[in-house]
């Protein structure tokens, strides 16, 4: 049994290091992109700068068609603004509370 693990084996193939045939051909060149790259750009700016209004629309037509969820979530939003303004009044009124005790121990 003879293991020439050094022995001088032909194989040969040619194979390039960078084949021509490979590489895709671009359809489009950068001057032609940038028409349709400015396009989607403005219009993804537009639809994010009218967000807040397309909000504000939909809600509207919602309350045409649901009136009383509109009323419902009329009386929600009143309800936690009243509670939002009451704790803040509170925590106003215990600094201040908390300053003249301060200011009288001194």
């Amino acid at each position: 049994m003879d293991l020439n693990l050094f022995s001088k084996a032909s194989i040969s193939y040619k194979a390039p290091l960078f084949p021509s045939d490979c590489f895709p051909e671009p359809t489009l060149t950068i001057n032609d992109m940038w028409i349709p790259l400015t396009t989607i750009t403005s219009a993804l700016v537009l639809l994010t700068l009218l967000s807040a209004k397309i909000a504000t629309l939909k809600i509207l037509i919602l309350s045409s068609f649901y009136p009383e969820a509109q009323r419902d979530r009329a009386y929600f939003l009143h309800e936690e603004i009243i509670k939002k303004r009451s704790s803040e009044r509170l925590k106003l009124k215990t600094k201040k509370s908390l300053n003249g005790v301060v200011n009288s121990v001194r």
